[in-house]
C-alpha cells in the first residue's frame, strides 16, 4: 500500500518516495501539446502546486519520473524546454515604481542564472527578453505560467494613480505575452472564476479549464479514482471510526464510503459532474477521523 503524500506537493518527491499519485498525464498531455493559452482557477486543496510542480517536470524532460504513467507511453518528444514561472502575490503595490521593482525582480531571479541581461526600462520589455533569451540558449519556445494572475488587484489599493499605473503595467505585460512567439504554452492560476478586469488580463483569449468538462478530472480525484486509489483503505479506516464512536457498529464500508463521496469537499461546475478535494480526502485516510470533514 503506497503512503499518503500528507502535505507534499512536489512531483518528483511524490514519485521517488513511492508515495500514492492519481494519474493526471493523460490530461496534462493535451494541455502542453495544444497551444492553446488556459486559465486555471479552484480553491485550495485541489492540487493546482502539484499539478504546476508535474508540469514543470515534464518541461525539463524527466521522463524517468513518469515511468508506468499514462505520458510516458504517448508520444510526447521529452525535449527539454525552457520555462517561467511567476508569483504574482507578495508583489509591493505601495506605489507603481515599487511594483515594477518587485515583478522585475522576480524575473531578474530567473535570468540571472541563466546568464540573461534584462532590460529595465519597461518591464514588459523585460519578460519579452528573459523569453528570448531563454529560446535562443536553448533553442526552444518557452512555457510561461503566472500564479495567482489577480493578486495585485485584490490589495486594497486606495490611490486612483497608483492603481492605474499598476494595471497599466500589468495591461503591458499580457499585451506582450499574447503576442510573443517565443512561447509555446501559457497557463495563468487564481483561486477562482476568472475576473479579467480585475487584473489587467482582458487582453487575453484564454480557455477556461475550470468550464471545460473533459478537463475537470485535473482538478480532483474522480469517483473512479477514489474507489482505486483509496478502497483498500476503508475497511482498517472504518475500524477505526467505529472504534471512536464517530460510526456506528453497524455502518460498513460502502456507508463509509457514500459519506466520504457525499460530504467531501467536491469541486462541481456541472450538475452531472464532480471532484473530490484531494487534501481533504487524504486528511480523512491520514488522521482516520470524520472530525471538520
Amino acid at each position: 500500500m503506497k503512503r499518503l503524500p500528507i502535505g507534499i506537493t512536489d512531483f518528483s518527491e511524490i514519485i521517488r518516495g513511492d508515495y500514492l499519485y492519481a494519474d493526471k498525464t493523460e490530461l496534462i498531455y493535451e494541455m502542453v501539446t495544444s497551444f492553446t493559452p488556459f486559465y486555471l482557477g479552484r480553491p485550495d486543496g485541489f492540487g493546482k502546486t502539484l499539478l504546476l510542480s508535474t508540469l514543470e517536470a515534464i518541461f525539463q524532460g524527466r521522463r524517468d519520473l513518469f515511468e508506468g504513467l499514462w505520458i510516458a507511453d504517448s508520444d510526447y518528444d521529452w525535449l527539454p524546454r525552457p520555462f517561467i514561472r511567476v508569483n504574482m502575490a507578495g508583489l509591493d503595490t505601495s506605489d507603481g515604481n515599487a511594483f515594477d521593482k518587485s515583478l522585475f525582480s522576480r524575473f531578474k531571479a530567473i535570468a540571472e542564472p541563466e546568464g540573461i541581461k534584462l532590460e529595465k526600462r519597461f518591464i514588459g520589455f523585460a519578460l519579452e527578453g528573459l523569453a528570448r533569451g531563454l529560446q535562443k540558449k536553448y533553442n526552444s519556445r518557452v512555457a510561461i505560467i503566472i500564479e495567482e494572475y489577480n493578486a495585485p488587484g485584490l490589495n486594497k489599493i486606495t490611490d486612483n494613480e497608483v492603481r492605474r499605473r499598476i494595471f497599466g503595467t500589468l495591461d503591458h505585460i499580457y499585451s506582450i505575452i499574447k503576442g510573443m512567439l517565443s512561447k509555446d504554452f501559457f497557463l495563468i492560476t487564481g483561486p477562482g472564476e476568472y475576473d479579467p478586469e480585475s487584473s489587467g488580463t482582458y487582453v487575453l483569449d484564454l480557455n477556461d479549464l475550470t468550464m471545460q468538462p473533459d478537463f475537470l478530472p485535473i482538478l480532483g480525484f474522480t469517483t473512479e479514482e477514489f474507489d482505486a486509489l483509496f478502497g483498500d483503505r476503508l475497511p482498517a479506516t472504518l475500524t477505526a471510526l467505529k472504534a471512536k464512536g464517530q460510526l456506528p457498529p453497524e455502518a460498513t464500508e460502502l456507508d463509509l464510503r457514500q459519506r466520504i463521496l457525499s460530504k467531501a469537499q467536491r469541486f462541481d461546475c456541472y450538475s452531472d459532474l464532480a471532484v473530490l478535494n484531494s487534501r481533504s480526502v487524504l486528511d480523512l485516510f491520514h488522521r482516520e477521523t470524520l472530525d471538520e470533514f
